[in-house]
């Protein structure tokens, strides 16, 4: 489930930082990546006209576990995520992608 425009550049390019370098303030945390999720999920569902219900039967896991995906109560496994993104038809990587803010 690579998504190729989420490659880090080569790392021949003298401005990229690794994730494990520290210096550099890392733009998401494991909460933001939480709620950016959250976000995402129900946007899709709903562009999907899809009810909780719908979605979670489609996708093998319990109406109240999307929920709080949903409200970014909880963070799904990567299992949970493949099975959700199945289920709507989208790539895994579109529910967990930042969307950049339009200048």
């Amino acid at each position: 489930m690579k998504c190729p425009q989420d490659l880090p550049p080569p790392q021949t390019n003298r401005n990229y930082s690794s994730w494990n370098d520290n210096t550099h303030a890392r733009s998401m945390s494991a909460m933001d990546l939480k709620q950016v999720m959250a976000m995402n999920l129900r946007q899709v569902r709903h562009d999907k006209v899809l009810t909780q219900e719908e979605l979670a039967h489609r996708a093998g896991i319990s109406a109240r576990y999307v929920g709080k995906i949903e409200s970014a109560k909880v963070a799904a496994s990567v299992t949970v995520l493949g099975r959700l993104a199945t289920a709507l038809n989208v790539d895994p990587c579109d529910l967990i992608r930042a969307k950049r803010p339009r200048r």
